[in-house]
Protein backbone atom coordinates (compact mmCIF):
# COMPACT_ATOMS: atom_id res chain seq x y z
CA UNK A 1 0.00 0.00 0.00
CA UNK A 2 1.25 3.50 -0.88
CA UNK A 3 2.13 5.93 1.87
CA UNK A 4 0.73 9.37 0.85
CA UNK A 5 3.39 11.19 2.88
CA UNK A 6 6.02 10.33 0.25
CA UNK A 7 5.27 11.36 -3.35
CA UNK A 8 5.82 8.80 -6.11
CA UNK A 9 6.72 11.44 -8.71
CA UNK A 10 8.99 14.44 -8.63
CA UNK A 11 7.85 18.01 -9.43
CA UNK A 12 8.73 17.53 -13.15
CA UNK A 13 6.09 14.83 -13.56
CA UNK A 14 8.42 11.85 -13.98
CA UNK A 15 8.21 8.84 -11.70
CA UNK A 16 11.00 8.46 -9.22
CA UNK A 17 13.34 5.68 -10.24
CA UNK A 18 11.93 5.64 -13.79
CA UNK A 19 13.11 7.24 -17.05
CA UNK A 20 9.61 7.63 -18.59
CA UNK A 21 7.65 10.87 -18.26
CA UNK A 22 3.97 11.01 -17.53
CA UNK A 23 1.89 11.93 -20.57
CA UNK A 24 1.35 15.68 -20.68
CA UNK A 25 -2.25 16.77 -20.74
CA UNK A 26 -2.87 19.17 -23.58
CA UNK A 27 -5.55 21.81 -23.51
CA UNK A 28 -8.12 21.67 -26.29
CA UNK A 29 -8.05 24.75 -28.50
CA UNK A 30 -11.33 26.62 -28.12
CA UNK A 31 -12.59 29.59 -30.12
CA UNK A 32 -13.17 32.69 -28.03
CA UNK A 33 -16.48 33.73 -29.59
CA UNK A 34 -18.50 30.49 -29.63
CA UNK A 35 -16.51 28.44 -27.08
CA UNK A 36 -16.42 25.45 -29.44
CA UNK A 37 -13.45 23.09 -29.74
CA UNK A 38 -11.47 23.79 -32.92
CA UNK A 39 -10.74 20.24 -34.02
CA UNK A 40 -12.93 17.57 -32.37
CA UNK A 41 -12.72 15.34 -35.47
CA UNK A 42 -9.95 14.14 -37.77
CA UNK A 43 -8.40 16.42 -40.40
CA UNK A 44 -10.96 17.61 -42.95
CA UNK A 45 -13.93 16.45 -40.85
CA UNK A 46 -17.27 18.29 -40.91
CA UNK A 47 -17.14 18.24 -37.08
CA UNK A 48 -14.21 20.69 -37.10
CA UNK A 49 -14.83 24.41 -36.66
CA UNK A 50 -14.64 26.50 -39.83
CA UNK A 51 -11.60 28.80 -40.08
CA UNK A 52 -13.38 32.08 -40.80
CA UNK A 53 -16.83 31.77 -39.24
CA UNK A 54 -18.73 30.17 -36.39
CA UNK A 55 -21.74 27.83 -36.50
CA UNK A 56 -24.18 30.77 -36.66
CA UNK A 57 -22.46 32.07 -39.82
CA UNK A 58 -20.96 35.23 -38.31
CA UNK A 59 -17.23 35.84 -38.67
CA UNK A 60 -15.12 35.05 -35.64
CA UNK A 61 -12.45 37.77 -35.74
CA UNK A 62 -12.44 41.56 -35.74
CA UNK A 63 -12.10 43.32 -39.08
CA UNK A 64 -10.79 46.75 -40.14
CA UNK A 65 -13.37 48.65 -42.20
CA UNK A 66 -13.65 52.14 -43.64
CA UNK A 67 -16.63 54.18 -42.46
CA UNK A 68 -17.91 57.56 -43.56
CA UNK A 69 -18.35 59.79 -40.51
CA UNK A 70 -19.68 63.11 -41.68
CA UNK A 71 -17.70 63.78 -44.85
CA UNK A 72 -14.55 62.02 -43.66
CA UNK A 73 -13.45 58.41 -44.15
CA UNK A 74 -12.27 56.76 -40.93
CA UNK A 75 -10.67 53.33 -40.37
CA UNK A 76 -12.43 51.48 -37.52
CA UNK A 77 -12.21 47.97 -36.10
CA UNK A 78 -15.54 46.17 -36.28
CA UNK A 79 -15.82 43.36 -33.76
CA UNK A 80 -17.89 40.25 -34.50
CA UNK A 81 -21.40 40.07 -33.02
CA UNK A 82 -22.13 38.16 -29.84
CA UNK A 83 -22.75 34.40 -30.19
CA UNK A 84 -25.28 32.94 -31.18
CA UNK A 85 -27.00 35.06 -33.82
CA UNK A 86 -30.33 33.88 -35.28
CA UNK A 87 -30.00 31.28 -38.04
CA UNK A 88 -29.69 32.66 -41.54
CA UNK A 89 -28.71 36.24 -40.68
CA UNK A 90 -25.03 35.62 -41.47
CA UNK A 91 -23.45 33.02 -43.76
CA UNK A 92 -19.80 32.00 -44.22
CA UNK A 93 -18.62 35.05 -42.27
CA UNK A 94 -18.92 37.22 -45.37
CA UNK A 95 -22.63 37.60 -46.14
CA UNK A 96 -25.30 39.49 -44.20
CA UNK A 97 -28.93 38.80 -45.13
CA UNK A 98 -31.12 41.86 -44.53
CA UNK A 99 -34.52 40.17 -44.97
CA UNK A 100 -33.67 37.45 -42.46
CA UNK A 101 -32.29 40.12 -40.09
CA UNK A 102 -35.53 42.15 -40.25
CA UNK A 103 -37.55 38.96 -39.71
CA UNK A 104 -35.39 38.13 -36.66
CA UNK A 105 -36.06 41.62 -35.24
CA UNK A 106 -39.81 41.12 -35.79
CA UNK A 107 -39.63 37.74 -34.03
CA UNK A 108 -37.67 39.31 -31.16
CA UNK A 109 -40.31 42.05 -30.81
CA UNK A 110 -43.12 39.48 -30.84
CA UNK A 111 -41.47 37.32 -28.15
CA UNK A 112 -40.28 40.06 -25.80
CA UNK A 113 -42.78 42.91 -26.15
CA UNK A 114 -46.02 41.30 -27.29
CA UNK A 115 -45.84 37.90 -25.56
CA UNK A 116 -43.62 38.99 -22.64
CA UNK A 117 -41.60 35.78 -22.88
CA UNK A 118 -38.07 36.94 -22.07
CA UNK A 119 -36.99 33.44 -20.99
CA UNK A 120 -37.30 30.52 -23.31
CA UNK A 121 -35.53 28.48 -25.93
CA UNK A 122 -34.51 31.61 -27.88
CA UNK A 123 -33.16 33.57 -24.88
CA UNK A 124 -29.48 33.40 -25.95
CA UNK A 125 -30.27 34.36 -29.54
CA UNK A 126 -32.51 37.20 -28.34
CA UNK A 127 -29.77 38.55 -26.08
CA UNK A 128 -27.17 38.32 -28.88
CA UNK A 129 -29.45 40.03 -31.42
CA UNK A 130 -30.38 42.78 -28.94
CA UNK A 131 -26.68 43.30 -28.22
CA UNK A 132 -25.95 43.57 -31.97
CA UNK A 133 -28.71 46.15 -32.36
CA UNK A 134 -27.50 48.16 -29.37
CA UNK A 135 -23.88 48.22 -30.63
CA UNK A 136 -24.63 49.15 -34.23
CA UNK A 137 -27.82 51.20 -34.12
CA UNK A 138 -27.35 54.94 -34.54
CA UNK A 139 -30.19 57.17 -33.34
CA UNK A 140 -30.35 60.58 -34.96
CA UNK A 141 -32.58 63.01 -33.03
Amino acid sequence: EHCHAVPLSDSKGSFKGSQTNMAKKTKNHVFHRCKMIKYPGPEGSELNHKKLHCADGARQASKMITKMIGAQQVQVTESPPMYPQPAGVFTRGTHFHVRRFIRAIQDLYERIVVQGAANGSFAMEDLALASLLQERLVVIP
